[in-house]
């Protein structure tokens, strides 16, 4: 297991999937407010990561690939497979961002599954 040095206000990967199990353990539903709350925190830290560290950027890698740690580290590749296990393997499961470097941040290719 990867460990991450962070700031303290961003939810980790091991984080969210422990507090993910326990919401639905007991009942909730992905459209619970309790849910709803946990993905709000993900979509905030991902937001400050894409602000802070991607979208600088943009200019300089158009279209390629970005893995952005939770404490800044930035990793690139031209391929989404690639900065996801480039990601995965150097900041651990749900510890970074994963994005286009595009305005649309890869929405479009990514389909309903989200950014990570």
């Amino acid at each position: 297991m990867n460990s991450v040095t962070t700031d303290s206000r961003w939810i980790t990967g091991p984080e969210f999937a422990a507090e993910r199990r326990r919401l639905l353990d007991w009942g909730y539903d992905y459209n619970s407010p309790e849910y709803q709350e946990l993905q709000r925190r993900v979509s905030e830290r991902n937001a400050y990561l894409w602000e802070t560290y991607a979208r600088p950027l943009l200019l300089e890698h158009p279209g390629w690939w970005i893995a952005v740690s939770l404490d800044g580290e930035v990793l690139l590749a031209d391929r989404e497979l690639e900065a996801m296990k480039q990601g995965r393997a150097r900041f651990g499961a749900g510890n970074y961002l994963l994005a286009r470097l595009d305005e649309s941040r890869g929405a479009g290719q990514l389909g309903p599954r989200g950014s990570e």
